[in-house]
């Protein structure tokens, strides 16, 4: 196992265990043999401290609040990971009314994310695609819109890294039945306007629905919230 291996592990333990709720972010540290802990020893790699304004050196500004990543001889090879990844685990001290929101796309060179017939395969690399498992393993909820549903039926499921699969999120109101589209041991949420759907559709475990169509994506991540999405994952065209 390499020690990004290793990492990526802590990763996925410290969000399973909600590591971020449970303990004083002022004290976060961070070492290859025990992973994320409280308290200081001789291995610690980095140190988090989670504070509400000023500015540091090596920094990761969100919602103008900062996460500060203190280094003691932190491998070069650590640093895009840490970048990229830690500031994940503070979904929800970041935003604690909704769900923090990141997305992910690829694009071309000349600014398209896919082809006029609306295919979008393979524009990125190998690389890229573990980058967005990594994402999903990281998130609560990965969010589609109808339309990459019907065109993709996509899984949106871990396969690439280690992870447990994220909940999938369809904002759609035009399919009546889901059954086709669902995953086996996957939770499955459905956005829709109160209007769209009396009763739960087939293959669909719960659904949420919005009255305001003006502020629906607010209403939406209200309710969101409260199905424990505390970071959400934008995928799709």
């Amino acid at each position: 196992m390499t020690p990004l291996d290793l990492f990526w592990i802590h990763l996925i333990n410290a969000k399973n265990q909600r590591i971020s709720e449970t303990i004083n972010i002022k004290g976060l540290y961070y070492s290859s043999a025990n992973g994320f802990s409280i308290e200081s020893n001789d291995e610690d790699l980095f140190k988090i401290t989670f504070v509400q304004s000023g500015k540091f050196q090596n920094t990761v500004d969100l919602f103008n609040k900062i996460l500060f990543l203190e280094y003691n001889a932190t491998p070069h090879e650590f640093m895009t990971y840490i970048r990229l990844y830690v500031p994940l685990l503070m979904a929800n001290k970041l935003q604690p009314s909704r769900p923090f929101v990141i997305s992910h796309f690829a694009q071309t060179l000349d600014g398209k994310i896919c082809t006029p017939s609306g295919k979008s395969k393979w524009i990125s690399n190998e690389e890229n695609l573990d980058h967005c498992h990594r994402l999903r393993a990281l998130s609560d909820g990965v969010l589609v819109g109808g339309e990459t549903v019907k065109a993709d039926n996509p899984q949106l499921t871990v396969r690439r890294v280690k992870g447990e699969n994220p909940k999938r999120i369809f904002w759609c109101s035009t399919i009546n039945n889901y059954s086709s589209y669902k995953v086996d041991d996957v939770e499955t949420i459905l956005i829709a306007h109160t209007d769209a759907y009396e009763e739960v559709p087939e293959g669909i475990n719960h659904l949420i629905k919005y009255k305001d169509k003006t502020n629906s994506t607010m209403e939406a991540l209200t309710k969101l919230k409260k199905l424990d999405i505390h970071l959400l994952f934008l995928e799709g065209g």
